[in-house]
């Protein structure tokens, strides 16, 4: 089956100045992608997001037309017999150096009552055909990391890690699920060129002998599964007949 979309470009776009990208949160299978007739890209599943850019293929002050084409091929999948797109498409506009997809990765390898250390990797990309020089900023809250600024080659990325201390902090727990917001800052001399905010948690998680441990105390883990029985036509046999379907997962 096919998708389709048209949508508009400025008549000022320069693929030099901009680029435009797709995110696609979930398409039902092996989905191949096109814009203005020209394959963009695919991915060669049914699960997990992906991302596609268009820059390449725009064209400027007309309309332009996006056009996926899924196929569900039969028995191609046990968990989702559907097909299409099945979750969020998003457009991204950005400047030809830009934090990268999914540019923030964070971890919390230090905790204690007083103090948290937030370990901050953070992807910049770089479009452009000439090497350009930019600086990395980090905040959470009144805390802040200390600035980084790299030099980015031409079409390629590169990796930055930073460093955060958090005095006192709250705890996730099942009780009180806190979370801490972190703002990622790129910057280009004194203009800000990108930012993202991300989303996490500080807590401690332990497997023992005596079970699951979440912030150094016990929680016990309740199981709940059902069986369900699939719908089959006359005389057809299937071995998954009586797999269990999970439903859910509590915390006691």
């Amino acid at each position: 089956g096919w998708s389709r979309r048209e949508f508009e470009i400025p008549a000022d776009f320069s693929a030099q100045k901009e680029r435009y990208y797709l995110d696609f949160d979930g398409v039902m299978s092996c989905p191949k992608v096109y814009v203005n007739g020209r394959f963009a890209g695919e991915w060669a599943y049914g699960y997990n997001s992906f991302r596609v850019d268009m820059t390449p293929h725009l064209r400027a002050g007309a309309d332009n037309v996006v056009a996926v084409q899924v196929s569900n091929l039969p028995l191609s999948t046990r968990w989702y017999p559907g097909a299409g797109i099945y979750r969020h498409v998003w457009l991204e506009k950005t400047g030809p150096v830009h934090l990268a997809h999914w540019p923030v990765y964070v971890t919390t390898p230090d905790i204690s009552s007083k103090k948290a250390t937030v370990e901050i990797a953070t992807r910049v990309c770089n479009t452009s055909a000439s090497e350009q020089e930019v600086t990395v900023l980090q905040r959470v809250g009144k805390a802040s990391a200390k600035p980084v600024t790299i030099v980015v080659p031409p079409g390629e990325e590169k990796e930055v890690s930073q460093r955060i201390t958090l005095t006192k902090p709250k705890l996730w727990s099942c009780e009180k699920p806190h979370l801490y917001r972190l703002k990622t800052e790129l910057k280009t001399g004194e203009t800000s060129i990108d930012s993202h905010e991300t989303t996490f948690g500080v807590r401690t998680v332990e497997w023992k002998k005596e079970g699951f441990f979440l912030n150094g105390e016990r929680v016990k883990l309740t199981l709940q599964a059902a069986l369900t029985t699939p719908n089959f036509e006359e005389g057809e046999k299937d071995w998954q007949l009586f797999t269990p379907n999970i439903h859910n997962l509590k915390l006691t």
